[in-house]
């Protein structure tokens, strides 16, 4: 649609997707299920746990990543210590994932930020260092 109606560079050097909290899921989603068409992503604070880590397991059949992805996620997205020390977990999981299919420190970064929250508070002090990170000066 965007494509249609303006004038765009076309391709996934030149086209991101990203969001946080559940956004943050589906712009993976989406990544994993289109390859080819974003290629940088940022995903914020996810629920990987939704789906029985579907997200996860999908990260690990895929065939294709985009060229750069941010993940960032805070120590405190929940007020209960056990739950959010498994959100990190998951997040470090997928990580391993990516990692192991060849996405190394230049092509994605992962943020664990202490004594962060799930809000947008915590997204906006990290998105300058993921914009800079998924795009450059």
């Amino acid at each position: 649609f965007i494509e249609k109606k303006s004038r765009v560079s076309r391709g996934a050097a030149n086209t991101g997707i990203g969001g946080s909290s559940c956004g943050g899921d589906i712009s993976l989603y989406t990544v994993l299920e289109h390859p080819g068409m974003f290629g940088h992503v940022l995903v914020e604070s996810p629920v990987l746990w939704i789906g029985n880590d579907q997200l996860i397991k999908d990260a690990e059949k895929t065939k294709q990543l985009p060229q750069k992805m941010y993940l960032g996620i805070g120590t405190n997205e929940t007020t209960d210590q056990q739950p959010s020390a498994e959100i990190v977990k998951s997040v470090e999981e997928l990580e391993q994932v990516l990692r192991k299919k060849g996405m190394g420190p230049t092509r994605l970064k992962v943020v664990v930020e202490q004594n962060a929250v799930h809000n947008e508070g915590a997204w906006s002090r990290r998105l300058p260092e993921a914009l800079l990170f998924l795009y450059g000066k």
